[in-house]
């Protein structure tokens, strides 16, 4: 899935943050987005110290927060629901082509007797 096509006015996610009302939606959906691709902190790189000590910007997380407050944490939410549910369909998929190897092995193995 392409950025362009996650932000589209007519699909992606652009449609459904419209619809809650958020300002400046197009701006908070792509920081989330980026947020998504890296959480790292950008103090310490995610490494969580600092020099010789916990690292100031992320308090030892390693990780920044969502940005936008309550409004980014909705976008995010919205998103992490999207995939896990992928992430549920790809399992299934994978699980039924397993069942399909064991059918189509079987096919094979009579086909050669």
């Amino acid at each position: 899935m392409t950025y362009g096509r996650l932000v589209d006015t007519h699909a992606g996610f652009m449609p459904w943050v419209l619809a809650q009302g958020i300002k400046n939606a197009r701006a908070k959906l792509t920081d989330v987005l980026l947020w998504w691709c890296d959480r790292k902190c950008p103090g310490c790189g995610g490494v969580k110290l600092g020099k010789m000590a916990i690292c100031e910007t992320c308090k030892g997380f390693g990780t920044r927060e969502v940005p936008h407050e309550a409004e980014g944490m909705l976008i995010s939410e919205h998103i992490g629901e999207h995939v896990d549910r992928a992430r549920c369909s790809t399992i299934a998929a994978l699980k039924l082509m397993k069942g399909l190897k064991v059918v189509a092995a079987q096919a094979v193995s009579l086909a050669r007797h």
